[in-house]
């Protein structure tokens, strides 16, 4: 295991994983490749408690104590010359609204919680990402396609049918959802996760079954 460890930070993966090594308080980091000036931008994103739920920025925002200790390990394998530069993940944040129609027999309220549930799981940037549950966080750079948000909530006992779903960017600092939603497909930066923001779901059932 020593002899495959690594030991200098050469490359963005390698920063990575050193990072990850330096606190266990790390929950997830992508690194930005080495520029022509040497300068390395690790992106890192802390472990949270119970973290299937809306997380509020400030719990997606590493502490000066994580980011001293993680520079400090990053230090001592970096290349001389090189500068790193640790800092914050970015975030797209997201608002799902979303108008269902519930099973005859099944409690709509029961499956607004589920099906609020299930979307703050998935939208998740630790543990996002997942049809089948909690995953290992959503991929950085990853595009939100909307129509995978259908299959995450119909998958939901007791949902027969989805009548209005839409997806509104959000900022997760002040909770300005934005005027419009979005179209089919939400592009991320390399750098970007995604992250929930305040979802609406109402079920009912249908005057007639």
């Amino acid at each position: 295991m020593e002899i495959r460890s690594r030991y200098r930070a050469v490359t963005a993966e390698d920063f990575e994983y050193l990072a990850g090594e330096a606190s266990p308080r790390v929950a997830r980091v992508v690194c930005v490749p080495p520029d022509a000036g040497h300068i390395v931008s690790v992106h890192l994103v802390p472990h949270v408690a119970a973290p299937d739920r809306r997380l509020t920025l400030d719990e997606l925002t590493p502490d000066e104590t994580l980011l001293r200790e993680v520079a400090a390990y990053l230090d001592e394998h970096r290349l001389i010359g090189t500068t790193v530069r640790l800092m914050p993940a970015d975030f797209r944040g997201v608002s799902v609204v979303a108008n269902l129609q519930a099973s005859l027999l099944a409690d709509p309220q029961r499956v607004e919680k589920d099906v609020e549930h299930a979307l703050y799981t998935y939208l998740n940037p630790i543990v996002g990402g997942s049809s089948s549950g909690p995953g290992d966080g959503w991929q950085f750079g990853r595009t939100l396609n909307l129509g995978e948000l259908y299959g995450i909530v119909l998958s939901i006992d007791g949902v027969r049918q989805v009548k209005v779903l839409r997806v509104y960017e959000t900022d997760l600092g002040t909770g300005q959802q934005a005027p419009k939603p979005a179209g089919n497909h939400i592009p991320l930066g390399a750098t970007e996760l995604i992250a929930s923001a305040t979802h609406i779901v109402k079920a009912s059932h249908s005057d007639v079954e």
